[in-house]
């Protein structure tokens, strides 16, 4: 059998030696499958040869069988026992490749046809890579790397050319072993792999798929991950990943977080972890536990002056609160208020313009319970300093300091030293500002506030500061303030034939009425209504036009005489109302005995439509003039009325049988006299008799009952009225006997 196989070999040997010719160097020569030995000299000399590939099966390559050929390369198979020392002689050596452990490289290892194989490394698993490591050989031009999912060298992905001693492999699968291997490369020579390595990479972050909250505790679930062997909860009350505490390794994909804060925010991440590393979620997850069932639920704070107010809802079982309060949002910095018995609380002496935290703790008979959730707020920011306006034209500039705490600041200007009708203009983040196009000649009055978020104060006091005159137009004077009319003025404009002079009840000069044709500088405006602001402007009328308006003004007409409502007297004092009189800023009253104005007694400043004068003289008649009083002037309206008079002293009452005989005191003012009588000792006017119109200062009640008690009163009467008194009692004598 040995010699027919033989005699294949060498026949198909002829017929490659015939065909050598056409062969080119390059070229790959595959030997057929069933091939055993290759004969001395087979292919000796030949310059065809680029690479040969060898069948598996292949038992013998003899003496000289490639030597001096131009062969570069060839595989030698795991089936060969013998070859010959001489085989590949020649002047360059041929690239072989072989397999570890096999008889084919125990043979060419010595003989210097093999590389040495590198010394891989413990290989890193990353993030979809692997970081392959190795030992270097002098010899090596350059290595290649193998790396595949499985254990087979055979089914390994090739990179080649790497000329340093680590290659890190991107693009790789998540949770994945990767086995990998090196081989050394110097031109044509190659070294067999080196030793199989195998790593993981990093799982993929956990998904998560529900959480759920109870009370102080939170439960997470998420997918399984490949490649995961553990998981890792990792929870923090900021947003720092670095510095969040975390659980051991768990096994299953559930975990709850226990004996957490009540009522605080938590960041929730869960990395899925192997012997490479791991990664946790790129976005925490972020929830809160429920506020301890004993923790004050703290509603929003309110800022104000220099003291803000906490309020929170009563909480079931506490005895008291104590309350929390800092400038920084740690409680451990806060200073404590205890003892609070209401859920509601105003902390003063506060800085202005600064934020406070605040937090409050229930007080139970043996407990205190956690702090509320925490609310912040800012006090009001200081009220700015106005400094002196300056005014340039119709302009005028304001100034003033910078105040912690504000956001913005507010300018309040107006005519008047009325801050309810000046305008606004807010949300100014400097500290300067400029009015424009104000009116010519006309005093401003300015105010300022600086506000936050809570609020703000403005200034008690304006500024005041006027527009320059405008120079092409008049200048006005104070106008004044008559009954029904008011009288303008103004200075002398240069070249003027008349003047045309405006008025109306707006400040609005289209408005206006017009009055024309004026020569002089004054004009009084008649049939004015009283109590009511006027504006007006003066134009000068020149030969070629008129001229710009001068500078506004205005003034108040008199106010109208008020009018009685009602006047009353009780006692002596008299009261009085009237009506409301427009314009009017306050109203004024004298009073006198003696109907003289002049000497009369004055109550000035007087708000309200009703007073009353008290401690007067009984039974007088007094002149009372009230009067509606406003800037320009007054006017007043008369009344009189008396006073009750005082109240009369009865002397003993003198009894004869059944009559009785009463007598008092004249009183001063009292035109008539009243006498009241009955046998109930509490006055009522359906059982006392009456008794009126009595002039004298003594009076005779006849055929009363006898041996009765009787019970009176007296009362001393004018116009204005009279009071009643009790003046005692008497008994009628008894029956007289026959």
């Amino acid at each position: 059998m040995r010699i027919s196989c033989y005699l294949t070999i060498s026949l198909a040997l002829v017929l490659l030696l015939t065909c050598a010719s056409a062969v080119h160097a390059d070229s790959i020569l595959t030997l057929p499958s069933g091939l055993e030995i290759i004969e001395e000299e087979a292919f000796y000399g030949d310059t065809s040869l680029g690479q040969v590939t060898l069948p598996q099966g292949l038992l013998e390559i003899r003496a000289r069988a490639f030597a001096n050929s131009s062969l570069t390369a060839v595989t030698l198979p795991d089936s060969l026992i013998y070859i010959a020392d001489d085989a590949f002689d020649g002047p360059e050596k041929v690239q072989i490749t072989v397999n570890p452990d096999t008889y084919a490289y125990s043979w060419a290892a010595p003989l210097g046809y093999l590389m040495d194989a590198p010394v891989q490394s413990s290989s890193k698993g990353l993030k979809n890579q692997i970081e392959v490591k190795w030992g270097k050989l002098d010899d090596a031009a350059s290595y290649n790397v193998y790396y595949g999912t499985s254990d087979s060298f055979s089914e390994a992905t090739e990179i080649t050319g790497i000329t340093d001693t680590t290659c890190t492999i991107d693009g790789l699968l998540s949770g994945t072993v990767y086995y990998t291997w090196v081989k050394a490369v110097n031109g044509i020579r190659i070294s067999v792999p080196s030793n199989t390595e195998s790593v993981i990479t990093y799982p993929d972050p956990p998904a998560v798929s529900s959480t759920a909250v109870s009370g102080n505790s939170i439960t997470l679930n998420w997918d399984a991950v490949t490649g995961a062997d553990v998981y890792r909860v990792y929870y923090n009350t900021a947003n720092d990943f670095n510095t969040a505490e975390h659980s051991a390794g768990l096994q299953d994909t559930v975990y709850t977080i226990e004996d957490l804060e009540y009522n605080k925010i938590y960041y929730i991440w869960i990395a899925s972890v192997n012997t490479s590393g791991g990664q946790a979620l790129k976005s925490p997850k972020i929830i809160s536990t429920e506020p301890d069932p004993f923790a004050p639920v703290q509603n929003t704070s309110i800022g104000a002056r220099n003291k803000i107010t906490v309020s929170w809802e009563a909480v079931s079982g506490a005895t008291g609160y104590n309350i929390y309060y800092s400038t920084s949002d740690d409680i451990s910095e806060a200073t404590e208020i205890t003892g609070i018995a209401n859920t509601t609380y105003v902390i003063e002496d506060l800085l202005s313009g600064t934020i406070y935290y605040t937090w409050v703790k229930a007080v139970g008979a043996d407990e205190v319970s956690d702090a509320s959730n925490m609310k912040s707020v800012i006090t009001y920011p200081d009220v700015p300093s106005l400094d002196t306006p300056v005014v340039s034209g119709n302009s005028i500039t304001l100034s003033w300091n910078e105040v912690t705490g504000a956001d913005y600041y507010r300018i309040y200007y107006s005519l008047t030293n009325d801050v309810n009708e000046a305008t606004v203009i807010s949300n100014i983040q400097a500290t300067e500002y400029t009015l424009e196009d104000l009116e010519y000649g006309i005093d401003y009055y300015f105010w300022i506030s600086s506000r936050n978020s809570s609020g703000g104060l403005r200034t008690a006091n304006p500024k005041t500061a006027m527009t320059d005159f405008d120079p092409s137009a008049p200048v006005q004077n104070a106008s004044e303030g008559k009954k029904n009319a008011v009288t303008v003025n103004w200075t002398t404009f240069e070249n003027a034939a008349s003047y045309n002079v405006y008025y109306g009840v707006t400040a609005n000069l289209s408005a206006a009425t017009e009055i024309t044709g004026i020569e002089g500088t004054s004009c009084t405006i008649d049939n004015l209504l009283s109590g009511t602001v006027y504006y007006t402007w003066v134009k000068a009328v020149l030969a070629d036009g008129i001229t710009p308006a001068s500078n506004r003004k205005s003034v108040i007409t008199w106010p109208a005489a008020p009018t009685l409502k009602t006047l009353s007297a009780t006692g002596n004092s008299l009261s009085m109302t009237w009506d409301e009189v427009v314009g009017a800023t306050i109203y004024r009253i004298r009073y006198s005995a003696n109907d003289d104005y002049n000497s009369a007694t004055l109550i000035d400043n007087i708000r309200t439509t009703a007073y009353t004068i008290e401690n007067l003289e009984y039974g007088t008649e007094y002149s009372i003039w009230i009067t509606a009083a406003n800037t320009s002037g007054t006017q007043r309206t008369k009344y009189k009325k008396f006073t009750w008079p005082d109240v009369p002293t009865m002397n003993d009452p003198q009894v004869s049988g059944n009559s009785v005989t009463l007598s008092w005191n004249a009183v001063t003012g009292a035109t008539i006299y009243r006498l009241y009588y009955s046998e109930y000792e509490q006055y009522s006017s359906s059982t006392a008799v009456k008794i009126d119109n009595i002039t004298d200062t003594a009076y005779t009640i006849e055929n009363l009952e006898y041996d009765r008690t009787y019970y009176l009163w007296i009362a001393a009467v004018n116009t204005g009225g009279g009071q009643r008194v009790s003046a005692g009692s008497f008994t009628t004598d008894s029956v007289p006997e026959e």
